[in-house]
């Protein structure tokens, strides 16, 4: 075991937008900060998404940070692929940190996973642990692991004895990435990686014995009207950058485009389809986040924008059966009360001769086979690649994979750490602001559950959690204080309000990763803040204005 002798001021674990934000923040702050991440460069979910079709379903210029230092990146897409995100991030790396620096990487270790932290009452510091032996100590812990970093695999079961490739869609290229031309290819899970993979190697189809798509529950997707940037649609690009970055604190989700201020049953059917179609050929998320503003609430509203989108769905499937097995008569769940993947061509994917659909909620998985995948009606396919596109541990288990351990409330020399990964398993996660807990002084982290990181533009996020985590460091140095920890009772009134945000709502009969219910025996709980951005942002400023009266310093 290997253990640095200084202290570090800040420790980082992980280097997405996040980690990347607060390293340059901090960096020209002059604090001793070091980042940790087990990507062998910066760019976080990006260096391990890498499975066929992985691009953002968030358009440009919206997802990418505001810091006038990547001002000059021109991007190619509308929605960028994963290569291009990777550049951008290398584009970063190079063009953030001080000015006398050389970049963030000379601040960085790459290819090292974190095992886990463990705070020291005596000192006021971290011990963090890598999975090579090295130890630092840190003043300040701030895991900047993202919301979905724990993939989900469900408990088949002889899931181990299947005698082909097992890929899940966040590990793809783990033990090598896999070729599926000429080869039977299973898919299961129909999320935004799901509909990406399946809509990607489908073209190959003539190469390809067949692709089976296992669907519990259809996508409710929505065209992503993909386009390329040239050079002079750039300059336009350029002038919305500007004005979004002026405007964006001041929308719900942080990114383009504002709800219809009327209700959807109150309009006619002919104003109503002239909105739809409006928003259909927008693309992107319009049809979700731009629709009109009852579809939450009102069951009516609701229906009328899943009718418009069942019947374009069902015209651009030639089977009868599969169109109504991919878009219901009925809703599965009111529409948009799961998050809605972005298609280009999905839909179409079944109507090539060797992709074919099995519906799960008729015909379960009961095993998986040495040679495929078994269902309850006695079926076998018979598979030589099986995709795994089922999902994350959503908000906890990012933290709850790494070993972190606090101090419990009525802390002596005798007591036992406390561990996050226990408390939040077994209670569900109750934060401070989404940012920081209760028993674990001195660790802030963006993206925690119960901010709106699902909810909102990534790198907007990253930089309002950022800017506050930033300004309390800063407030506490000129302080003198070198301890904070979240208040219990303003923890617990954080976390009731943000479990109650959605009470009377659509939302609370939809059965999703919001609450938590895509991981069996997970306890449900509200994932994410979704009250929205100015509503966060203002409940950020009040903190501040009021002294941090959440957080006690010592």
């Amino acid at each position: 075991m290997s253990t640095s002798t200084a202290p570090l001021d800040v420790l980082i674990v992980g280097t997405g937008f996040s980690g990347t934000y607060l390293l340059h923040r901090l960096l020209n702050l002059d604090y001793n900060v070091l980042a940790v991440d087990a990507s062998p460069s910066l760019g976080g979910v990006w260096n391990s998404n890498t499975y066929p079709g992985a691009r953002v379903d968030i358009q440009v210029p919206e997802y990418q940070l505001s810091l006038p230092e990547l001002s000059s990146w021109q991007w190619k897409e509308r929605f960028p692929g994963r290569e291009e995100l990777q550049a951008y991030f290398a584009f970063a790396e190079k063009h953030l940190g001080k000015r006398r620096d050389e970049g963030l990487a000379k601040h960085c270790i790459f290819g090292v996973w974190v095992e886990g932290a463990t705070w020291n009452e005596h000192e006021w510091m971290w011990k963090v642990r890598a999975s090579d032996g090295r130890v630092w100590r840190a003043r300040w812990f701030l895991p900047c692991v993202g919301y979905a970093a724990r993939p989900f695999v469900p408990d088949w079961k002889g899931l181990e004895t299947f005698g082909g490739v097992v890929r899940h869609t966040a590990k793809w290229a783990n033990g090598g990435e896999p070729d599926v031309k000429g080869k039977r290819v299973g898919v299961v899970g129909t999320g935004s990686s799901g509909v990406q993979v399946v809509q990607s190697i489908a073209p190959e189809v003539e190469s390809l014995v067949s692709e089976i798509v296992f669907q519990q529950t259809p996508a409710l997707a929505v065209p992503m009207r993909q386009r390329a940037f040239d050079p002079e649609f750039s300059k336009k690009t350029d002038d919305e950058r500007k004005d979004f970055f002026a405007n964006r604190k001041n929308i719900w989700d942080g990114s383009g485009g504002s709800m219809i201020p009327r209700t959807a049953k109150d309009d006619s059917p002919e104003q109503r389809k002239q909105e739809f179609d409006r928003l259909w050929d927008t693309g992107g998320f319009a049809f979700w986040s731009s629709n009109y503003m009852d579809m939450y609430v009102d069951r009516v509203s609701n229906t009328h924008i899943y009718d418009y989108w069942r019947d374009r769905v069902r015209q651009r499937v030639h089977d009868n059966t599969t169109a109504s097995l991919l878009a219901p008569s009925t809703p599965p769940h009111p529409f948009g009360t799961k998050r809605v993947p972005l298609e280009q061509t999905y839909y179409e994917s079944f109507n090539l001769p060797n992709v074919s659909l099995v519906s799960l909620p008729s015909d379960p998985i009961t095993s998986i086979t040495p040679s495929g995948v078994l269902l309850q009606s006695g079926t076998h396919h018979s598979l030589d690649i099986l995709i795994l596109a089922t999902g994350f541990d959503v908000g906890r288990g990012s933290f709850t994979q790494l070993s972190i351990r606090g101090v419990p409330p009525d802390y002596d020399s005798h007591s036992h750490p406390l561990s996050l990964s226990d408390l939040w398993t077994t209670r569900g996660p109750s934060t401070f602001l989404g940012l920081a807990a209760s028993g674990f002084p001195n660790m802030l982290f963006p993206y925690g559950p119960q901010s709106p990181s699902g909810t909102c533009n990534g790198p907007l996020c990253a930089e309002i959690q950022g800017d506050w985590i930033v300004g309390l460091l800063e407030h506490a140095r000129a302080a003198g204080k070198t301890r904070i920890e979240a208040k219990v009772e303003a923890q617990a009134e954080w976390t009731e309000h943000a479990g109650n945000v959605l009470k009377r709502t659509l939302f609370e009969e939809t059965r999703s990763y919001f609450w938590g219910q895509n991981v069996p025996g997970k306890k449900r709980g509200l994932v994410y803040y979704f009250g929205g951005v100015p509503a966060y942002l203002g409940r950020l400023e009040e903190e501040v204005k009021g002294g941090y009266t959440g957080l006690q310093f010592d």
